[in-house]
């Protein structure tokens, strides 16, 4: 037989309720036990308590007089409530205890179709608060590690809101180390935030490459991450100056059919790129100056695959290589690794659409890297998702059917900001 991972609520449980929202000792909720013939109404025993347990209908077959949702998923509009594991000890057996629309706790018969299930778990209060305190500071940390900081004071913070982060009320955010190598004597550690903080970016788009008819119908790496520099400088520009990107990045990809962005050089927030030039011209590669206050930027494809390996993978690619491909970070090959090995690195993919970890609630596929891919010269490294680094056109909606890609900030800190 296989595990059961959730089971239905009780009728005990919707006593419980009833009686926590209010419902006087000498009512019908109150004395209520599996035995009874009867129920209660708890919707309309009083409108304090109808709005306290209005949650308890949504999304059942119409609107309710205590104002729950009505069918807010669309749901099947004939299923009208839902079961408890509670039977109804009558001498024939064949009923249960029910959840109705109406704001009902009633029996049904077993036989009919108007009931539905509703999974009850149980989880750690972690799982589920919207806070999560900051760490102990540590003489080192390994990749992975939690740290709250708010980019905005250069403080560190004593927790993260993920509701006021959401809504924009808050700047504490919670960062993850990227660093593979620290060390006790290190001064500085490397940090990205485990959100994208623009949830969805061209790496380049079309205008910013002037139009270009090399840009094709797909996109070119020709000129580097325009887009998404430019707007991760203007998301970051309340962020506390000492953040202001001093970076150099040599791009690894190497092509002989196509021109193709060498490095990025940022000194104090400006940065510039250099390699393209029109192939119709014998000029040398031109520098292109994207942005004057830049904060933070990407994580690169040699940083993935540095983090990919300090979690025990053996990664069969690199950040050069292409043409399109993809590989998971949990054993660096097309054949996902054992749970233990997923559990090391699924943090690179949280907050995603569908990692299991999503703790704002955003839409988005992933993120981008700095790293363009090989071969074609259209495809950039992203973290995907599905806890794998691929190849994608660099078009936040792509060719190849991905959905929306974002920016995920990297930033270096001093780590005597958390002591």
């Amino acid at each position: 037989s296989k595990p059961v991972r959730a089971r239905m609520i009780t009728g005990e449980e919707i006593k419980a309720l009833t009686v926590n929202a209010g419902a006087a000792n000498n009512s019908a909720a109150a004395k209520w036990t599996q035995s009874k013939t009867t129920g209660f109404d708890f919707s309309k025993s009083s409108s304090a308590i109808g709005t306290k347990l209005s949650w308890l209908l949504e999304n059942t077959y119409e609107k309710t007089n205590s104002g729950a949702t009505a069918n807010a998923y669309e749901y099947d509009p004939y299923v009208s409530g839902y079961w408890t594991l509670t039977p109804y000890n009558n001498d024939s057996g064949d009923s249960a205890w029910y959840v109705s629309y109406e704001g009902e706790f009633t029996t049904n018969d077993l036989l009919g179709t108007a009931g539905g299930l509703r999974p009850v778990i149980k989880v750690d209060k972690e799982m589920v608060s919207s806070t999560e305190k900051s760490p102990s500071p540590k003489s080192s940390y390994n990749p992975g590690d939690v740290l709250i900081y708010d980019p905005v004071t250069n403080k560190k913070c004593l927790s993260v809101d993920y509701n006021k982060v959401r809504r924009g009320e808050s700047t504490c955010y919670k960062w993850r180390v990227i660093t593979t190598d620290d060390t006790s004597s290190k001064t500085k550690i490397t940090l990205q935030m485990d959100h994208n903080l623009i949830n969805t970016s061209d790496w380049i788009s079309k205008s910013d490459f002037d139009f270009d008819p090399a840009y094709g119908t797909s996109g070119s790496t020709r000129k580097g991450p325009i887009t998404a520099l430019k707007a991760l400088e203007n998301a970051t520009k309340n962020w506390d100056n000492s953040l202001k990107l001093t970076y150099t990045y040599q791009n690894p990809t190497t092509r002989s059919s196509v021109d193709y962005y060498r490095t990025l050089s940022c000194t104090n927030g400006t940065c510039t790129e250099d390699g393209y030039k029109d192939f119709n011209s014998s000029n040398g590669p031109d520098r292109i100056q994207i942005t004057t206050n830049l904060k933070a930027r990407m994580i690169t494809g040699e940083e993935v695959k540095a983090i990919a390996m300090a979690a025990g993978s053996s990664p069969s690619w690199t950040p050069g290589s292409g043409p399109s491909s993809w590989y998971y970070l949990s054993s660096g090959t097309h054949s996902e690794g054992n749970s233990t090995q997923i559990n090391k690195v699924r943090w690179m993919s949280e907050n995603t659409s569908s990692a299991g970890i999503n703790t704002y609630g955003f839409i988005n596929d992933g993120y981008w890297t700095l790293t363009p891919g090989g071969g074609d010269e259209n495809r950039v490294w992203k973290v995907k998702n599905t806890i794998s680094i691929q190849t994608s056109s660099t078009t936040k909606s792509t060719y190849v059917g991905d959905n929306e890609l974002g920016v995920r900030p990297v930033i270096e800190v001093n780590k005597s900001i958390f002591k």
